[in-house]
């Protein structure tokens, strides 16, 4: 197996384990928008949101608007991430013709990675890729980053 098969295979796993996380989150924020209505000259927020076929709205007290704007801009952001996380996935399974076998388990309480990757733990494979880097930097004189895979992918097109 490939230097590269290598390194996708732990972006998947890695992206695996984070949207792991983001459903966890999205889970505790809530659904839907703050709206203001206007009641005999007052403003009342109340939390707009649907369940099956009926659009439901929360009163929202003045003093906990704020945070609930916050929680829901926040749901929006992680939707939004997640999404991006699937499409990244689907990338990787393109370039390794399929979707790659990979052992994902959470991280301990101790925060060391307990996730094993074929006969390696997340940690030598983390220590395998920062040393194919830098001797990959070293080669061609060069040090990009990359924010996803398809812009590695393209890099290797060059």
């Amino acid at each position: 197996m490939s230097v590269l098969e290598d390194v996708l295979r732990e972006e998947y796993a890695r992206s695996l384990r984070l949207g792991h996380l983001m459903e966890k989150e999205l889970a505790s924020l809530p659904k839907g928008s703050v709206r203001v209505r206007m009641i005999r000259g007052r403003e009342y927020y109340y939390l707009n949101h649907r369940e099956g076929d009926r659009v439901l709205s929360d009163y929202i007290p003045a003093s906990e608007v704020e945070v609930v704007r916050t929680m829901v801009a926040r749901r929006k952001e992680l939707k939004a991430a997640l999404k991006e996380q699937e499409r990244s996935r689907k990338q990787i399974e393109r370039a390794l013709g399929g979707r790659p076998d990979v052992d994902v388990r959470e991280e301990s309480a101790a925060g060391d990675s307990t996730a094993h990757f074929g006969c390696f733990q997340i940690s030598e494979m983390k220590k395998h890729v920062s040393n194919f880097e830098a001797r990959f930097e070293a080669e061609h004189g060069i040090g990009e980053t990359f924010d996803n895979v398809e812009q590695f992918m393209t890099s290797l097109d060059d």
